[in-house]
């Protein structure tokens, strides 16, 4: 038996059950439908590295560095939309930097450190 909207909702589930890809693709689509345009760079960095937002109304309220394992390195509160941030305290590896916006927006970017 079905609640009201409970068929759209099983119908939902029926297309990610049946074909695994509708979820990776509607991820995809969530992540290159970026607000803000983060520019990080270089990439592999070694001792630092450059973020640059290139939407003009969007300030980086925070940065957070994170190791694969979860956890936290470095968190920055820049308040700008470009800056440098110093990495050289942390190993080689690959990291996850979150940036929050000040429009509510987030973005999750890769970067390789090589040293």
């Amino acid at each position: 038996m079905h609640t009201r909207g409970g068929k759209n909702r099983l119908d939902y589930l029926d297309k990610i059950f049946e074909n695994p890809s509708f979820i990776t693709n509607t991820a995809k689509q969530k992540l290159v439908d970026k607000t803000a345009e983060l520019k990080i760079y270089p990439n592999p960095a070694r001792l630092y590295f450059y973020f640059e937002v290139t939407k003009d109304d969007c300030v980086i309220k925070k940065i957070s560095i994170f190791n694969f394992l979860g956890q936290s390195s470095i968190v920055k509160m820049p308040y700008k939309n470009s800056g440098k941030i110093d990495i050289s305290t942390l190993n080689d590896g690959i990291y996850l930097i979150v940036t929050d916006f000040n429009d509510g927006s987030r973005e999750v970017e890769k970067l390789i450190i090589k040293k």
